[in-house]
């Protein structure tokens, strides 16, 4: 039988598989039928679908192979935003200060629900040392994920 089709999801969240048909034989006819529910060249959406060909003789003996296709979602989801870097001014005596920004959002091509994380809120009370882990944290996600960030 054929192995598993692994692909990465276009825009749309499918992809389009080709196979080469299973081969059959048999030990008393070659009259052969060969049946799947899905075709070499066929779309197939986000996931793991599962394939199966029936081989059928003359006399009505069969067999069935199945394999999976997978179509796996490989594209990071947009940060949507309206930031800008802000200035604050510490709180007097304090080193510290609260600071409040726009509403982040994002959104994917194959999902609708795209988590958001952030190391600080909005609205937050931020020390000195809060800004430097804030800044180390910015420049662990440029390399390591989909993300958006700004300096306060």
């Amino acid at each position: 039988c054929v192995s598993d089709i692994v692909l990465t999801a276009n825009n749309q969240c499918q992809a389009t598989a080709s196979w080469q048909l299973p081969e059959v034989s048999d030990n008393c006819s070659s009259e052969i039928t060969l049946e799947s529910d899905f075709d070499s060249g066929d779309v197939f959406p986000q996931g793991t679908t599962m394939v199966t060909y029936t081989a059928t003789d003359a006399t009505g003996n069969s067999s069935t192979c199945s394999f999976d296709v997978i179509v796996n979602d490989n594209t990071p989801p947009t940060i949507i935003s309206n930031l800008n870097d802000l200035t604050v001014t510490a709180d007097e005596g304090t080193c510290q200060a609260t600071v409040s920004w726009n509403t982040i959002s994002a959104e994917d091509n194959c999902d609708n629900e795209v988590q958001i994380t952030s190391s600080f809120n909005s609205g937050d009370l931020l020390t000195a040392a809060d800004l430097i882990l804030f800044l180390i944290l910015f420049l662990y996600s440029i390399f390591y994920s989909s993300n958006c960030s700004f300096a306060a």
